[in-house]
């Protein structure tokens, strides 16, 4: 059973003097109508790479309502995510039966790995696994991943387009998996005049189709 969506709201501090609502730190639900969750734990005040960002949600929306997701042919899947930050992307992927890497800079990994033991026994029962790795963009050479992850069927990516000193890296590492023949998955929400420049790039190396219509 695929999982639906319900997000918790941020508590808002309470005005007037009233006591204040203790939040549950940093956590994030995302419930199955079949008993299937996935939920993850961020911390936002430690960086861009501790929170769940807009296209993550949207992303994972498409992972449960794509034609794939219906025909349950993510099942057995390997696929990689780029800039996972807390991982709930992959770890939806993961709970629906896929094979992911979750793949970050150093500094979130320790969170990345909280939140696959978190999901542990929801992906397990899919029969999918998820596993954490460092991956650099434009450093990282992707043929010196596991040998388990030397053969990739789709690369996913959610809100990596956000500096324009990463373009370059970014493409390089988006470039070197679609040399292999790898589809790539990106959700992105347009924030700045420069993302065009991103996609201007992007074209001129990939084929590039708009999947919006299939969210809705």
């Amino acid at each position: 059973m695929s999982p639906s969506f319900v997000t918790q709201e941020e508590v808002r501090r309470r005005e007037g003097g009233e006591e204040e609502e203790e939040e549950e730190r940093g956590w994030r639900a995302l419930a199955g109508a079949g008993g299937l969750a996935v939920q993850v734990a961020q911390c936002p005040e430690d960086g861009l790479s501790f929170q769940v960002w807009p296209s993550a949600l949207q992303l994972a929306r498409y992972a449960e309502h794509s034609a794939c997701a219906q025909a349950g042919c993510w099942a057995g899947r390997r696929v990689l995510e780029l800039g996972c930050g807390c991982g709930l992307v992959g770890l939806v992927f993961a709970a629906l039966g896929a094979r992911v890497l979750l793949t970050d800079l150093p500094e979130p990994q320790a969170l990345i790995r909280q939140n696959i033991a978190i999901n542990a026994a929801a992906i397990a029962g899919a029969g999918g696994a998820a596993e954490a790795a460092v991956l650099a963009w434009g450093v990282t050479d992707p043929a010196s991943l596991p040998g388990a992850w030397a053969t990739l069927d789709l690369v996913i990516a959610a809100d990596v387009v956000y500096h324009r000193d990463l373009f370059g890296p970014l493409l390089a590492t988006l470039a070197a998996f679609g040399a292999a023949g790898v589809p790539i998955l990106l959700a992105h929400v347009r924030r700045w005049k420069s993302d065009r420049h991103f996609f201007a790039r992007a074209r001129r190396i990939f084929d590039v189709i708009d999947v919006t219509s299939a969210l809705y």
